[in-house]
C-alpha cells in the first residue's frame, strides 16, 4: 500500500469517528500516524515547534486572539464590540476569507479573529468542512476565547474542548519536557529522572515501535508524563494554547449563579449585549498575552532600536524571535547571543529554546 493510500485511509477513518472523550485516544493515535505519513511525502527543511498555518506571519498585529464558539452564542456580537478597527486586508483559509479586527494598546496590536462556528458535526460533510476551517484558524492563535451560552455552559464547553483536542490543540497545558533522539541501532531506551506511574517502559517501546515505526531511539524526560504526552511529542503537530473560558448572555443569570460560575468553575461572565464585564475581558486578554519588545542586533553589531520585535510571554523563545524577525534564520540556526534580563550574564550564548524577556537584545548566528 502506498503512503498516499495510507493517508487516505486514515483521513477516512478520522472523518467517520465521532469526537468525544471515549474516542480521543484513538483519534490522537490516528493523527500521529497521519502526520508521520504526510512528513514522508513532504519533509520539512528544519525541525521546529512552529508548524502548519502558524508559519504564515501575522500581517496586521503582533499576536493573535481567536473567539471560538458554536452558532448563536454571540461570537460576532462580541467581536464587533471589542475590536477597535478592521485590518487593512484579509486572510484566506481553505477558501474562507476573513478580516481580522485590531485591538491596540501602547503601540502594540492584537489581531482579533471571529472564528467560524464550531458545531457537533451533525450536519454531515458540510458541517465537518465548516468545522475544519474554524479549527485550522484556531491553531494559528496565541490565545483562544472559548465562548459559551450562559444557560448551557457545560455541554457546550465539553463539545468545544473535544473538537479542539481532536485536531491537536492542548488547552492551558505546557509542552511536556520530552526529548527524542533517533538512533541507527540499539532499540528503544526510555530514560526518566523521576518515577512514571502512568507509563511503563514496555508501553513506551510498543508505542514508539508499533504505532510510529521507530526501531531505535533514546527518549528522555525529567518530569512525570502520560502516554498522551508521548504521542503528542512523537506527532510533532500539537499546539499548546492558552484559553480563556467566557460565558456570554449572563445578564439573564442571578448574582448567586454568576458568583458560583466565576469562583468555582473559573468562568468569566459577560454580556455582549449590555457590555457587562467587557472591560474585565480586555484586561485579561492583555494580561495573558503579555506583549513585550525585544531588540535585534545585526551582524555588524548595530542594535536596531527603531524596529523592535514584539513577542508574547506565551511564545517568547529565541525560535519565535527568529520566526518573526526572519524565518530563513531557522534553517541554519547555530546559536544566539543575548543581552538582558533573561540571561545570567551579558552576552550569553543560548539555543533556540531560550525564553526571552522584555528589552533583551538578540544576535543570531547561523551555520
Amino acid at each position: 500500500m502506498s503512503i498516499q493510500q495510507k493517508i487516505n485511509d486514515i483521513e477516512l477513518e478520522l472523518s467517520r469517528t465521532q469526537v468525544n472523550k471515549a474516542t480521543m485516544h484513538h483519534i490522537c493515535l490516528l493523527r500521529g500516524k497521519l502526520v508521520k505519513y504526510q512528513k514522508m511525502l513532504a519533509p520539512t527543511k528544519f525541525e521546529s515547534c512552529i508548524t502548519g498555518e502558524e508559519l504564515k506571519s501575522f500581517e496586521y498585529g503582533d499576536s493573535r486572539v481567536g473567539i471560538v464558539g458554536m452558532s448563536g452564542v454571540g461570537k460576532t456580537t462580541l467581536f464587533e464590540l471589542i475590536k477597535e478597527e478592521d485590518a487593512d486586508g484579509k486572510y484566506e483559509s481553505n477558501g474562507y476569507k476573513y478580516i481580522p479586527g485590531i485591538i491596540e494598546n501602547d503601540g502594540k496590536k492584537l489581531e482579533l479573529i471571529d472564528i467560524p462556528a464550531i458545531n457537533d458535526n451533525s450536519n454531515g460533510n458540510k458541517g465537518k468542512n465548516r468545522n475544519k476551517i474554524g479549527l485550522d484558524i484556531a491553531k494559528t492563535c496565541d490565545l483562544l476565547i472559548i465562548l459559551c451560552d450562559g444557560t448551557k455552559e457545560e455541554e457546550l464547553k465539553d463539545l468545544l474542548v473535544n473538537q479542539l483536542e481532536a485536531v491537536g490543540i492542548r488547552i492551558n497545558k505546557k509542552r511536556p519536557s520530552i526529548s527524542i533522539e533517533k538512533k541507527e541501532r540499539g532499540g528503544i531506551k526510555f530514560i526518566s529522572s523521576c518515577e512514571q506511574p502512568d507509563l511503563t517502559t514496555d508501553r513506551v517501546i510498543e508505542l514508539v515501535q508499533k504505532e510510529f515505526l521507530i526501531e531505535s531511539a533514546e527518549i528522555k524526560t525529567n518530569e512525570r508524563i502520560t502516554e498522551q504526552d508521548l504521542i503528542d511529542t512523537l506527532t510533532g503537530d500539537v499546539k499548546y494554547i492558552q484559553c480563556l473560558f467566557v460565558l456570554n448572555k449572563c445578564d439573564v443569570l442571578d448574582d448567586e449563579t454568576k458568583e458560583t460560575l466565576t469562583n468555582e468553575k473559573s468562568w468569566l461572565c459577560i454580556s455582549a449585549d449590555d457590555g457587562e464585564n467587557i472591560d474585565v475581558l480586555l484586561e485579561k486578554i492583555w494580561e495573558i498575552i503579555g506583549l513585550f519588545k525585544v531588540y535585534p542586533k545585526t551582524k555588524a553589531g548595530v542594535i536596531d532600536l527603531d524596529h523592535p520585535i514584539i513577542l508574547s510571554y506565551l511564545t517568547s523563545s529565541v525560535e519565535y524571535f527568529c520566526f518573526k524577525y526572519n524565518k530563513s534564520l531557522l534553517n541554519d540556526f547555530k546559536y544566539a547571543l543575548v543581552w538582558g534580563n533573561s540571561v545570567a550574564h551579558s552576552p550569553q550564548q543560548v539555543n533556540k529554546d531560550h525564553l526571552l524577556q522584555e528589552d533583551d537584545t538578540v544576535q543570531i548566528f547561523t551555520k
